[in-house]
């Protein structure tokens, strides 16, 4: 019998041998000779491997995010936000400094009273 390392498991009838975990659309399709007459691979023997190694058997899969990586990618998404909107206020300050003609890292308050006072 083959090693096929990790297998995903599409449903009774196809599994995906050779699969890498990190990448979603690697390995090689195995389905019945009825329906591929090339295929490379056996599926009785790709079966016969996936209950022999069950830890080799991969059911899930990577464009499934769970539950956990979801929250991740909203926090990600959140302090994405908050930083573009810290660096447009980073801007706007910036560009007021340049038009009042006072450095940068002067008192807010002063470049207040300043545009107060140039309009």
């Amino acid at each position: 019998m083959l090693n096929y390392g990790y297998v995903k498991k599409i449903n009774d009838e196809q599994f995906i041998v050779l699969a890498d975990l990190n990448e979603n659309n690697s390995g090689y399709s195995v389905v019945s000779k009825e329906l591929d007459p090339e295929c490379m691979y056996d599926l009785e023997d790709v079966k016969r491997y996936v209950h022999e190694h069950p830890e080799m058997l991969f059911e899930h899969y990577l464009d499934e995010p769970s539950e956990e990586k979801i929250l991740l990618e909203k926090e990600l998404a959140t302090l994405e936000q908050w930083m573009t909107d810290i660096y447009d206020m980073q801007v706007k300050q910036y560009q007021r400094c340049v038009r009042l003609g006072v450095p940068y890292d002067c008192k807010y308050g002063t470049i207040i009273e300043l545009d107060a006072l140039a309009k």
